[in-house]
């Protein structure tokens, strides 16, 4: 049900959009007709067919799968009507093809949402939650308005069968609207957004059962700003409330403590939440730095979004230098956060992240990089206040988890203009480790490293590359390692329009030592994308890949293990 404010907010939107449909947008469309361009339908279909065959008995995976999917976009008098469609042989069941449609018509500043919609208001109040209804995001000049109205989730009854509620719910209505203007770096915008499970949808409710009416109604305010020539700042701010049960008796609206009068119904359940976020950016030609605050409250939550981590802190610093022409570049990202907010949770669990890279290209011939990162995760459980509780040594006791990241990675191109070479050589290590109270967990490390030679020759059109790889994983007494080379050659044909590519990787693998067997991985890439004299009438284009993996010199006692997948794709853009 909607009530007399709502009623009066739909009016509003309905007016708004007949007034601009009848004002000007109708005669701008009338100019078009008898034109070239008065009618326009482009778009493309994709059918992929997969076949996969293994004599591994633990695999569920299917032997055959197919699918098929696509989009026309049909453009009349400068309006655009896109439709996407999917299809699969996955389907257990069906009776339609499309079970959710929508369309997303736009002139101009004007694009409208009909059917199954997806909009989003801010990421504190409706962000990404589907809705079947209609939908409005109005930006003339530096106006930006938007309005949407419609189901996010459908009744569905309570299952007397199996005396379940596990899939029960409400009917759940929801509307938003936001106002925005920006100018020059300026902009200020307010946000609303309410939701509403509607008591009646449902026929039977059973006496005892977690599902009940939620209501929620969220107010947002951001605001943007240059405050020099260097210096800019955003920030939001939101305020949800919340009711879990409107079946719960209902207090006034002036009650004491209701942060949204005038917009929100408080009942005795009710509760109010808010976020907050402010980043602040400088940014010179040779040095920027960026500052992010956030704070999220405990328990927030609003019904325009799916999830969202709450009872949390944040603070990040990330300061970067650019010197000799942008040819160095050197990156830090630094943090804290931390949860337990309100101070009512037994623990509190505080991460140091930390993150740096460095780029350095003196030319087009080198580009060298490398990147390191530390991630540190603090949990200290407190002492329960109870007088008759007796203290153990869990109630003090300490987590620590450290996960460590560094790679590195140099390239370097050289050859003559009918000869290209190639060489990369790219490494990386990973650690990382638990502590719990006085007992310290094995770390877990792993180390990886790649070298590869390519050579391109542009009079044959053909490519070759040969590398070599080593990957290590060490944990308490078990350290695993594989290594092996690898080669691919690739070659066009027919004016380029044709491509054919070979590859093959043998791997040995070792446990402590122990050969436990080799990996042949085989693979085989076709793609065809022919040249069409008139481009009206679409492009089609085809490509084919295999792939055969096999374990040889499998141990005694174990089957050598194969894998087939086939892959057949054909594509067609108008």
């Amino acid at each position: 049900m909607i009530g007399l404010y709502n009623r009066q907010l739909l009016l509003f939107i309905f007016f708004i959009l007949n007034l601009i449909s009848g004002g000007f947008i109708i005669a701008q469309n009338l100019d078009k007709i008898g034109k070239d361009d008065m009618l326009k339908v482009s778009g493309g279909l994709n059918f992929n067919s997969i076949i996969f065959n293994t004599n591994n008995p633990a695999s569920t995976r299917a032997p055959f799968s197919w699918y098929m999917n696509g989009n026309v976009t049909v453009t009349a008098l400068d309006w655009s009507f896109p439709f996407t469609y999917s299809y699969s042989n996955q389907q257990s069941s069906y009776t339609q093809p499309f079970n959710q449609t929508g369309i997303a018509p736009t002139y101009k500043w004007i694009k409208t949402y009909i059917g199954m919609c997806n909009m989003n208001l801010s990421q504190y109040t409706y962000a990404g939650v589907p809705f079947l209804g209609a939908g409005v995001e109005l930006s003339p000049k530096n106006w930006k308005i938007a309005f949407m109205y419609g189901r996010l989730k459908k009744a569905v009854e309570y299952d007397a069968l199996t005396e379940s509620d596990l899939n029960m719910s409400f009917k759940r209505m929801g509307m938003g609207a936001k106002v925005g203007y920006e100018k020059k770096g300026y902009g200020v915008s307010l946000i609303w957004f309410q939701a509403k499970d509607v008591q009646n949808s449902l026929s039977f409710i059973p006496p005892v059962t977690s599902v009940l009416p939620q209501e929620n109604t969220v107010v947002s305010a951001t605001a943007k700003a240059p405050i020099t020539k260097y210096f800019n700042f955003s920030t939001e701010y939101a305020v949800s409330g919340f009711t879990r049960n409107s079946f719960s008796e209902k207090l006034s609206s002036d009650a004491s403590g209701n942060k949204l009068p005038f917009m929100f119904q408080p009942r005795t359940n009710s509760e109010f939440f808010t976020a907050f976020k402010l980043s602040l950016n400088f940014n010179s030609k040779l040095f920027s730095c960026g500052f992010n605050f956030e704070r999220i409250g405990s328990n927030y939550k609003t019904l325009g979004i799916y999830y969202i981590n709450n009872d949390i802190q944040n603070i990040t610093l990330s300061p970067q230098v650019r010197l000799f022409k942008n040819k160095l570049s050197i990156a830090l990202n630094t943090g804290l956060q931390h949860n337990n907010l309100s101070k009512e949770r037994l623990s509190t669990m505080n991460r140091v992240i930390g993150s740096g890279n460095i780029t350095f290209q003196p030319n087009a011939k080198w580009n060298v990089a490398a990147t390191y990162s530390n991630f540190t995760s603090y949990l200290r459980n407190r002492p329960v206040t109870d007088p008759f509780y007796q203290l153990t040594p869990a109630d003090t006791m300490k987590f620590y988890q450290v996960s460590q990241n560094a790679s590195a990675t140099v390239n370097h191109s050289f050859g003559k203009t009918m000869l290209k070479h190639n060489i990369s050589f790219r490494t990386a290590y990973q650690v990382s480790r638990q502590e719990t109270g006085s007992a310290m967990g094995a770390p877990v490390t792993l180390l990886n490293g790649n070298v590869a030679y390519g050579i391109i020759h542009l009079k044959t059109k053909t490519t070759v590359s040969l590398s070599a790889n080593a990957n290590q994983t060490s944990t308490l007494n078990i350290n695993t390692v594989y290594y092996g080379p690898g080669l691919s050659i690739g070659k066009s044909f027919l004016n380029n329009t044709l491509s054919l590519m070979l590859g093959s990787i043998y791997n040995l693998a070792y446990t402590n030592s122990t050969s436990t067997g080799s990996v042949v991985n085989e693979r085989l890439n076709l793609g065809y994308n022919p040249k069409v004299k008139n481009k009206k009438y679409g492009k089609p284009n085809l490509s084919i890949s295999v792939n055969y993996m096999n374990k040889l010199n499998a141990p005694v006692g174990t089957t050598a293990l194969h894998e087939f997948t086939g892959n057949i794709n054909l594509g067609y853009v108008f």
